[in-house]
């Protein structure tokens, strides 16, 4: 079994925006992301701080972050 983990808990601070609700096209690029990872994964997760900011992805299992700190090591741990 292939497991995939998307870790979206961070803040975009670089980007300006949130680079993960970001349209390229007519989807978001979270999107874009999970539709390609179904394709070759079993199971994918989302590791995120707030669900209800992606309660619009279907078919993905959501894992909230279990740490309060803005680092990507902080939703390598969660996953």
């Amino acid at each position: 079994m292939i497991e995939c983990f998307v870790l979206a808990g961070g803040q975009s601070r670089r980007f300006g925006e949130d680079k993960l609700l970001y349209e390229i096209g007519d989807k978001r690029t979270i999107e874009h992301t999970v539709e390609t990872l179904k394709k070759v994964c079993d199971r994918v997760c989302v590791v995120v701080k707030d669900v209800d900011k992606f309660s619009f992805l279907e078919g993905v299992e959501f894992i909230k972050d279990l740490l309060k700190k803005q680092y990507a090591i902080a939703g390598l741990y969660t996953a």
